[in-house]
């Protein structure tokens, strides 16, 4: 998949992501490495090992009353990819968010990726109130994905 640089917004990060991905962090991962939590200010991102697929969870709170949830499910590859371990998606039907976004690496439903912005299951609009989840990945995170994948 061919990589298309996307649209920045004044904050410096792709227009279809959200700022406070930038404060996202690692806050747990499971010893016996079935779970990793990534979590920002009103943020919650979870990551647990299935039998055939990786379960991805996450809450975004917009108001003390309101609050958005998702999941998702992924392959190992798709996971890898996601996170920016590798950039190998051959699933024709995602390369239209490429296209239309901007990205390296996308797959529809699941996630969108620029360098190490991540957005989690799709792009958004960049601004409160979406029920995407963004991630700006950090070398923590990315350890802890791998170790997860192993």
């Amino acid at each position: 998949m061919e990589t298309k640089t996307p649209e920045f917004g004044m904050m410096g990060n792709p227009i279809w992501f959200h700022h406070h991905g930038s404060k996202m962090r690692l806050t747990l991962f499971h010893r016996e490495g079935e779970h990793i939590a990534i979590d920002g200010s009103a943020t919650h991102l979870r990551i647990s090992m299935g039998l055939k697929y990786y379960e991805v969870t996450w809450s975004i709170k917009h108001s003390p009353d309101e609050y958005a949830r998702g999941r998702t499910l992924m392959d190992k590859k798709t996971l890898a990819n996601a996170f920016g371990l590798a950039n190998d998606t051959p699933n024709c039907y995602s390369h239209w968010l490429i296209e239309r976004y901007g990205g390296d690496n996308a797959e529809q439903f699941k996630f969108i990726r620029y360098r190490n912005y991540l957005n989690i299951p799709c792009p958004g609009t960049g601004n409160d109130g979406d029920p995407n989840i963004s991630i700006e990945l950090d070398d923590e995170i990315k350890q802890a994905v791998t170790k997860l994948l192993s």
